[in-house]
């Protein structure tokens, strides 16, 4: 999927202080600055997509170093926008945000403020996505948090296109997942869980198509993970508005 990954400049790095004396492998402690979260004196603008929309952002919201591991190196929360020439936008923070972010960053994007790119032109509403990203780097020490904006998947279905040279791809996710009951010839073979992976192609219309078990599901899984995956429902790819087949795999869970 094409981002306009945006740094947000005038927003500081979120650092992380090492106690002195601290040595190789210390663990990092909690960022030190943004005591309290407010508004800059002069707002900054934030130009990408999407492309007929101007944003000025204000600061980001504070978060926790603490969140950051080796197995979670970076967090992330989509914030949805509608936003209207007529009145005010519409936020939704999506299911896929970091639990603890969505609150902050649903406060953060209702303060940032958009208007048209042409005035005197603009009319009607347009839908985008706010991404904001928490991210450790081991290099510098440091954890950042900045917003990478992104039409999004309901503004691609629309018809909103990327410019000359830029395609704007969705790729295809799931919208429904089938988890089936484990079959009983598994549990006869001594299996009490396990999972199937599956190869399939998800048609333009979100329905999978030559659906067929990997070689490394286990036999007495393989039947029934492809009648499930085959129950399965998709958003398709989406590049430039236009729906196309890809090529996925997926897991199917047993219960």
């Amino acid at each position: 999927m094409t981002l306009a990954a945006l740094l947000l400049a005038g927003v500081p790095a979120l650092a992380v202080e090492e106690p002195a004396g601290a040595g190789a492998g210390t663990q990092a402690v909690a960022p030190a600055i943004h005591e309290e979260p407010g508004v800059p004196e002069e707002p900054f603008p934030v130009d990408g997509w999407p492309w007929d929309v101007r944003a000025t952002a204000f600061l980001l919201p504070v978060q926790d170093a603490a969140w950051l591991t080796d197995d979670a190196p970076f967090h992330i929360c989509p914030v949805d926008v509608s936003w209207t020439v007529a009145g005010p936008s519409e936020v939704q923070v999506s299911p896929e945000c970091h639990p603890p972010m969505a609150a902050p960053c649903e406060l953060a994007t209702r303060s940032w403020n958009f208007e048209a790119q042409d005035a005197m032109t603009a009319t009607g509403s347009t839908r985008f996505t706010i991404r904001y990203v928490y991210r450790y780097s081991a290099q510098v020490g440091t954890t950042t948090l900045h917003a990478e904006v992104d039409p999004g998947e309901a503004a691609a279905l629309d018809g909103q296109v990327g410019p000359p040279g830029v395609k704007l791809v969705h790729p295809a996710r799931a919208s429904r997942e089938i988890t089936p009951r484990l079959p009983r010839a598994a549990r006869n073979a001594g299996l009490y869980a396990g999972a199937c992976p599956v190869d399939l192609t998800v048609d333009p219309a979100g329905r999978p198509r030559e659906v067929r078990a990997r070689p490394e599901c286990p036999e007495q899984l393989a039947e029934a993970g492809v009648k499930a995956a085959g129950k399965w429902r998709f958003v398709p790819r989406v590049v430039d508005a236009v729906t196309e087949p890809e090529a996925v795999t997926v897991v199917v869970a047993f219960r």
